[in-house]
């Protein structure tokens, strides 16, 4: 027992079979895991307002076709579900459900040891704001990177009931990243990516700032319960998404863009007459024709929507990501005092 209370104390993980703490677990894990579980809550929740927002966003793109216009959330919501049926508001859900708890736990895991990081390595002084910002950009890089051909396959399928005239439709996310390859080439998994990293600014704001209030809560209070969380994450992503919006609209229409030799003959015709759809789209050329047919409110399509559907998606999934990441820190805090 002596022997045992002298040696050196290890961090704690999961045991890989069993699931329960042991005496090498990592802050690492518990970021990872608290992240997929607030994306998969998220996800699952808000799925239908994720549907209506895209529809949405894409609307101008695509009426111009003879596609039956959305108008509002409340219209677009009711007219997906007379047309296509409950299955039609969790249309590409397979794809969200994966798409999105990557990309939050994989976000979370790195921000966090980034942040542990920096501050180890003394960058940035006493200055937790800078190092806020600095993870939130170098990790939204990666992130978007590697996450990037899921949000184009998910944009795809979501949208699809605006392009009848697609030779073929898109099923799932492994057979649809195996087309998209196969169709537009390699590069097109990372359509909408230039765009990604022109909306850093949106993480930029957003993680630093709800760090900011958490911690400024935190200090006020001396604790934090879910209705700060909850608070602090409504706010931080509001003021984002004021801010940044326009490269969503930018970045969802490329992906959702396809190149007209996969369109029937008769769309591929009327493609051709219709000079304000770009032939091959470019961050430039999305700018300069939705610029055009819609003027600067063009830029804003569906903001509405998405404030409804990611202000509660947003809370919810850094609710459950706190929630779950304090009670494993408390399962490793009693394995550590047992140990």
């Amino acid at each position: 027992m002596e022997n045992r209370v002298s040696q050196t104390k290890t961090p704690i993980s999961y045991y890989p079979l069993s699931g329960r703490l042991t005496t090498k677990t990592s802050p690492l894990l518990i970021d990872w895991v608290s992240g997929l579980l607030g994306g998969f809550a998220s996800a699952t929740v808000c799925a239908p307002l994720d549907i209506a927002r895209t529809r949405h966003m894409l609307l101008a793109t695509t009426k111009s076709y003879g596609v039956i216009d959305y108008q509002g959330f409340l219209q677009t919501a009711s007219k997906i579900f007379k047309d296509e049926g409950i299955r039609g508001l969790y249309k590409g859900y397979s794809v969200t459900a994966i798409s999105i708890p990557a990309f939050h736990s994989l976000y979370f895991a790195l921000f966090y040891q980034t942040k542990e990081s920096l501050k180890q390595a003394n960058w940035f002084g006493d200055s937790e704001l800078c190092r806020n910002i600095f993870s939130s950009f170098y990790v939204g890089m990666i992130c978007n990177t590697v996450t990037n051909p899921f949000w184009v396959i998910r944009t795809r399928i979501q949208s699809q009931h605006l392009h009848q005239d697609s030779v073929s439709k898109y099923t799932g996310l492994f057979s649809g990243l195996h087309r998209l390859c196969k169709e537009e080439g390699f590069k097109a998994l990372f359509k909408g990516l230039g765009a990604s990293y022109f909306g850093l600014s949106h993480a930029i704001i957003l993680y630093p700032l709800y760090e900011y209030l958490k911690g400024t809560i935190k200090e006020y209070k001396g604790t934090l319960n879910s209705h700060d969380v909850f608070g602090a994450s409504l706010v931080s992503k509001f003021t984002a998404m004021i801010l940044t919006y326009p490269h969503i609209v930018i970045r969802t229409r490329l992906q959702d863009h396809r190149a007209p030799s996969f369109l029937n003959k008769e769309r591929q015709a009327h493609a051709v007459e219709d000079s304000n759809r770009p032939h091959k789209a470019t961050i430039s050329s999305i700018i300069k024709s939705t610029y055009q047919k819609e003027g600067i409110k063009g830029f804003y399509a569906g903001l509405r929507i998405d404030l409804v559907r990611v202000l509660p998606a947003n809370s919810i999934m850094f609710v459950v990501f706190e929630f779950v990441k304090q009670n494993l820190e408390k399962q490793v805090s009693s394995v550590d005092l047992e140990y």
